[in-house]
């Protein structure tokens, strides 16, 4: 894949031979990562060579280049097993560019990951920063929507002199499960009932595509009572491939009073000692945002979910035609001479 520019701008599929550059950009956390991301896409190649053998699961990444020199990338990624969807994560520039601007680069990577994989592609997610004007306002010039809010938190430094976790054992009526075939049903249910309709639809996603976020961490709270089993809360990774371990804590749409006293033994699964590592909620989740500040979690930033889908266009179309269809039924049944008089009871 490669797009040319004007100003000497092009846009490839990241290989090897653009390792040396990227490590001349003395960025060696990112050249690190690169590696490990140049060895599945490989494996995100073969995926879509059989289409319909193999389902969609790694990442894939675009470099683009200004003079021969790498400036940038943007990495892509099935944001569901289907491959309908894709996430990708927001341009990074790895140095200033000498003949375009940071506007530029961020248009045409952004441009060149819209155009992969377009015969299965029907939507595409990305996060910005909240309060990056920049990031945002490229993002909704390419058609992109805001659709959640989500907060981020870092452990503090004396969170386990502060945190007198219960991790002990929980009542007889919870049980904690490591994330199974089993109960992902029940842990995805959590995740779509915090999730908009339309969400849903661009996203696309099925119980299944859990597994792929799977985690030592990851697992569901269950409540047992009189024969019935709910789901109170869940931890699972962030959907995309990221430099930084991203644990998303989920819960049900209804605030339930047991989160307060049962919600410290489901953060003891999280690996605090790993510094590359954040937690997530929702923004707006307050009494979660509450119990986390009680207990040592620092507020990070924040990021906006965007999405842009095609779903909608198809859908609107097919409604246009079965209208038609309709319209064309209904006319068949118009009579086709002028109607009889109605007959009068009234006395002539």
């Amino acid at each position: 894949m490669r797009e040319e520019c004007a100003s000497n701008l092009r846009v490839e599929s990241l290989r090897a031979t653009h390792l040396p550059m990227i490590n001349a950009c003395n960025q060696a956390k990112d050249s690190a990562w690169l590696q490990a991301l140049l060895l599945r896409s490989f494996f995100a190649i073969a995926e879509n060579s059989f289409v319909k053998l193999l389902p969609s699961r790694n990442p894939f990444c675009l470099i683009a280049l200004e003079e021969n020199k790498v400036i940038g990338y943007i990495v892509i990624q099935p944001y569901n097993i289907k491959g309908t969807c894709w996430s990708i994560t927001f341009p990074k520039i790895l140095q200033n560019p000498k003949r375009n601007t940071s506007r530029d680069i961020y248009l045409a990577l952004f441009k060149s990951a819209l155009e992969f994989d377009s015969s299965r592609s029907k939507s595409w997610v990305v996060r910005c920063s909240a309060n990056n004007n920049e990031q945002l306002a490229i993002a909704r010039e390419l058609g992109f929507q805001p659709l959640k809010l989500f907060q981020y938190w870092n452990p503090s430094k004396n969170i386990k002199n502060k945190i007198n976790y219960p991790i002990s054992s929980l009542p007889e009526q919870y049980e904690w499960q490591q994330l199974t075939r089993r109960n992902a049903p029940i842990l995805w249910s959590l995740e779509q009932t915090n999730l908009s309709a339309h969400l849903r639809q661009i996203s696309d996603r099925h119980w299944r595509d859990l597994l792929n976020q799977k985690k030592e961490c990851s697992g569901v709270l269950l409540s047992r009572k009189e024969g019935t089993t709910n789901a109170l809360a869940g931890l699972i990774s962030q959907p995309g491939f990221k430099p930084q371990e991203v644990i998303q804590l989920l819960r049900d749409f209804a605030w339930d009073n047991r989160l307060s006293n049962i919600l410290p033994s489901i953060l003891s699964k999280l690996p605090i000692e790993t510094s590359n590592f954040q937690l997530e909620t929702t923004a707006n989740d307050l009494p979660i945002n509450e119990i986390l500040e009680k207990y040592g979690w620092e507020k990070s930033n924040e990021e906006i979910l965007l999405g842009r889908s095609l779903w909608r266009r198809k859908s609107t179309s097919k409604l246009t035609s079965q209208s038609r269809a309709l319209e064309s039924m209904l006319g068949r049944l118009q009579p086709q001479q002028p109607q009889l008089p109605t007959p009068s009871l009234e006395r002539r």
